[in-house]
This record gives C-alpha cells, sequence and structure tokens, in this order.
C-alpha cells in the first residue's frame, strides 16, 4: 500500500512538472539549495510518514493527518522558501537532479490542511 501512495504523490507532483517543462523550470542557484533541500526534506519526511502509516491499510488523509508534524515541517519550508525567493512561486524547480513543482505542493499542503481540520 506504502508503494502505491508513493507512486500516486509522485504522480501528482512530477506530472505537472514534466507539462511545465515544456515552458520554463527554475534552476534554483547554489546560494538557494538550502530552501530547496528544505521543501524536499519535507515532502520526503511527509510522504515516508504517511507510507509506512499506509502499510497498515488506514486511509490515506488519516495517514497525512497523523502526521501533522511532518506536514507542518512542509508548509514551513514551503512558505519559507517563498517569502525569500518570492519568483519561485507559480513555477517548477530544478537542483540537483530533484524537480519540485511548486504550486502542486502549495496545493497539497492546502488540500490536506482542509481534510485535517487545520
Amino acid at each position: 500500500m506504502g508503494l502505491n501512495l508513493r507512486f500516486g504523490l509522485i504522480f501528482l507532483i512530477i506530472l505537472p512538472a514534466l507539462v511545465h517543462a515544456a515552458n520554463e523550470v527554475v534552476q534554483v542557484q547554489d546560494r538557494d539549495a538550502v530552501l530547496f533541500q528544505d521543501i524536499n526534506n519535507g515532502l520526503s519526511s511527509l510522504m515516508g510518514a504517511a507510507s509506512e502509516c499506509r502499510s497498515s491499510d488506514a486511509a490515506v488523509y488519516d495517514c497525512l493527518c497523523a502526521e501533522s508534524t511532518t506536514l507542518q515541517q512542509l508548509d514551513s519550508a514551503l512558505r519559507s522558501a517563498l517569502n525569500r525567493k518570492p519568483e519561485w512561486k507559480g513555477e517548477v524547480i530544478y537542483y540537483d537532479g530533484a524537480t519540485l513543482q511548486i504550486p502542486s505542493l502549495e496545493k497539497q499542503v492546502e488540500d490536506v490542511q482542509k481534510q485535517c481540520g487545520a
């Protein structure tokens, strides 16, 4: 089950990035790599915890809502990065072989927060 959750979320993140790729992908500069990594780490933590929870056949949102700390970590990393790099808003960003689709991540965080009553 955890594998299905990861693949589903990967498609939500990567597919829009591939569609957007026909336009411009913003290359993250080395000086901003920590911002990118904070978002990526927040996403990885949330997905890892949710995937582990899903292995017990729990509902996706039950798992994501149970991970309020990691959800908050991702949300905080996104907000912090966009405060420091407002030009990333609405963009696909790329660094060191990884791509993040900022609008999709923002939407996912917002949707999970609504589902969890946050």
